[in-house]
């Protein structure tokens, strides 16, 4: 806290679990099947190992951690957590989301006042009825600028 300030909220994220047979595939595409090893460079047990490290620092340290690693395995069995990859270590849209919800779900937890309340008629992040108790409205809403004055919303 001494390097970034004990305002700053910190959340640690492990690295998620890795797909064996996506990596492989990747390998051949990627390579050719004459250049590829065949050999992972990455393995579910080595980022398990990475994961687990992660979450040790994060308790040692007092800040909250997101377990990608074993939360889409456990909330996703039978190994439907893979699609969540397109090559085994990069997300899909719905790996994305999983991640993004995940990080939402720790922020409304850990910093409350952090966590945005999407509007209540749209359910959009970014607008005018969105509220966020921990930041202040510094500037005019976008629905509050006249698009031919703009000049006249920031006095």
């Amino acid at each position: 806290e001494q390097h970034y300030g004990k305002d700053v909220a910190i959340i640690i994220l492990t690295p998620p679990p890795v797909v064996h047979s996506q990596r492989l595939e990747y390998q051949v595409k990627r390579y050719g099947a004459e250049k590829a090893t065949g050999k992972l460079e990455r393995n579910l047990t080595l980022s398990g190992q990475y994961a687990d490290a992660a979450q040790s620092i994060g308790e040692k340290c007092g800040k909250p951690v997101v377990h990608l690693w074993r939360k889409m395995q456990e909330e996703n069995p039978n190994n439907t957590w893979e699609s969540f990859f397109y090559d085994g270590l990069h997300f899909t849209k719905s790996g994305n989301d999983f991640v993004a919800d995940a990080i939402l779900a720790c922020i409304a937890e850990n910093y409350p006042t952090l966590h945005v309340e999407p509007c209540p008629h749209t359910e959009q992040w970014a607008n005018s009825s969105s509220t966020c108790q921990g930041f202040s409205q510094d500037g005019p809403w976008h629905d509050e600028i006249d698009h031919q004055q703009p000049e006249t919303a920031f006095p």
